[in-house]
Formats: C-alpha cells, structure tokens, sequence
C-alpha cells in the first residue's frame, strides 16, 4: 500500500473505529509495587574480557550472597555476571545468572536477569525458577528491579518488586 492510500484511508479507519463509541475510553490499572525479595550478590575477580561487535563481554564472577525476603530465604552458591558494554563502557546488555538453595527446603533457585540498555534506562527481563511445589508459582509473575553496586564494586544490591494491579 502506498502512503498516500495509507493517508486517504485513515479517515475513514477514525470514523469506522468511533461508531458507537460512547463508552469511556478504557485507562490502565493502577499498578502497585510490593518488595518481595533484597538480593546480595557477592563478586569475585573479574575475568579477561571478550571482545564482541561494538564493545566487550565484561565476565565477573558471582562468589556468593544471599537472598532474604517475604517469597524466600536463600544462599546464593554461584553465578556469572556477563554483560556486554560498548566501546564507551555503557552497558547495553545486562546478563546476570545465578544459582543457590532456599534455606527451608533446600531446593535450588536460579535467578536470571537479562536486557538491553544504559543502567537507569535498561530494559530488563527477571525470570526466578525454584524447585518445590510452594514456589512454582514465581514463574508466572512478573517482578522488578532495582540495583546498586556497593562495597568498593564487590556486590550489587538488588531489590526485587512484585508488580500488583
């Protein structure tokens, strides 16, 4: 289709789409954010970086940390850390992956973060996996986060946030 069909047709896509539409316009739940989780990440020596298109693969190991909060108690056993930075040293892929044990039931977690963007402006996906039945559900919610490098850079603090409406 060409633009112009696009233009001459769009009037009458408007008028189509507004018969009989006397309902008020539908608006976005509210959404609230309830803190469920506090993660600390403990951070070893980081690794020789990999070089990739536009900038490096930055590897720091994850030593440690633990997970406290209303959805579970957990030590943090490993992980990696493997975010791709531009030749400025932004990050534009955040890629954390990490692995522990919930304290009650002793069965493994793995929390993994993965996105694309500058910190403050990053757009990232959480995905929390946990064995045992009572946790299953974590999969099918949807949380967020926020982070904060601490300790002279050898941990991250991350807060996690359910998304309610």
């Amino acid at each position: 289709m060409h633009s112009s069909s696009i233009s001459s047709a769009l009037p009458i896509l408007i008028s189509f789409l507004s018969i009989g539409s006397g309902a008020t316009p539908p608006t976005a739940p509210m959404l609230g954010l309830v803190p469920v989780l506090s993660v600390k990440v403990e951070l070893g020596k980081s690794l020789k970086p990999i070089p990739v298109p536009g900038g490096i693969r930055a590897l720091t190991p994850i030593i440690g940390g633990t997970v406290t909060g209303s959805l579970a108690n957990a030590t943090i056993i490993s992980g990696i850390v493997a975010s791709v930075l531009t030749s400025n040293g932004t990050i534009e892929r955040p890629d954390v992956l990490i692995y522990g044990t919930i304290a009650a039931t002793k069965e493994t977690l793995v929390i993994q973060e993965d996105g694309v963007g500058a910190a403050g402006v990053d757009v990232n996906r959480v995905r929390i996996e946990a064995g045992g039945t009572d946790l299953r559900s974590l999969q099918d919610r949807f949380f967020l986060t926020t982070s904060e490098v601490i300790d002279n850079r050898t941990a991250v603090v991350i807060g996690v946030y359910e998304v309610e409406t």
